[in-house]
């Protein structure tokens, strides 16, 4: 299928508009939810990578806490017993991309590819619906809002809290020190543009990150929320 033109020329369009702006905004990204009952979001990228995927929902599992996944399609197809895992844990899966490219240094139509073949290979794999995307490195381009809405992927989901220190302890200080009430959390399974030893790191770290910071979030009051759930909610 063919992206129509009219979304061609809308990305050209709109890159040239409004310096100063909000742009995340009025690109329709989502990075954290209005709400003042203390519910939060723990999301994570890149996976199911095989490294800690199933440390991690061990983890998510024993303290009853739900997350969302952004999990990218070749990694799917690689590991498709874990996002199946993932899914019968009750957790909600989103759209990390097909293979994790930089939109903002793509053609539009390798952004429709990107965006309509991950789609497709998550819901084969998991039988479940996919409504959420998330652009790699955050990277959300002007047309990836049309393009989501035209193949029914229509909510952007970006963050508000990404620890970037490399010690479990102090990302998660970091984390318990940030959070809010309407949070998005964002961890990495693993990681889909950097080599194997590497992404291993990321997605142990990752487990090791909520081991310690999720008993405390849960003792701060907060509730764990799906992105799905929030988006649920009537002033989101």
């Amino acid at each position: 299928m063919n992206i129509p033109c009219a979304v061609t020329r809308f990305g050209r369009f709109v890159n040239d508009l409004t310096f100063g702006a909000d742009l995340n905004r009025l690109r329709g990204v989502i990075h954290r939810f209005p709400n003042s009952s203390n519910e939060i979001c723990l999301t994570f990228n890149d996976g199911p990578s095989g490294y800690s995927t199933s440390r991690i929902l061990d983890c998510l599992g024993k303290h009853e806490v739900h997350a969302t996944f952004f999990c990218t399609g070749l990694q799917a197809q690689e590991n498709p017993d874990l996002l199946r895992d993932i899914l019968s844990a009750g957790h909600q899966v989103g759209s990390h991309s097909m293979t994790h490219p930089h939109f903002h240094q793509s053609p539009v139509p390798l952004v429709y590819r990107e965006m309509s073949r991950s789609r497709t290979v998550l819901e084969q794999i998991g039988k479940s619906p996919v409504r959420l995307f998330r652009a790699p490195y955050g990277s959300f381009s002007w047309e990836v809002r049309p393009i989501g809405i035209l193949i029914g992927m229509p909510y952007l989901i970006g963050w508000d809290i990404a620890p970037k220190a490399e010690c479990a302890e102090e990302a998660a200080d970091f984390i318990l020190k940030e959070t809010t009430p309407g949070s998005i959390i964002l961890l990495r399974d693993g990681a889909a543009d950097l080599e194997t030893e590497l992404s291993a790191q990321i997605s142990r770290s990752a487990a090791q990150v909520i081991e310690i910071a999720i008993p405390k979030l849960l003792d701060k009051g907060f509730v764990f929320k799906t992105v799905g759930e929030q988006l649920a909610r009537p002033n989101h």
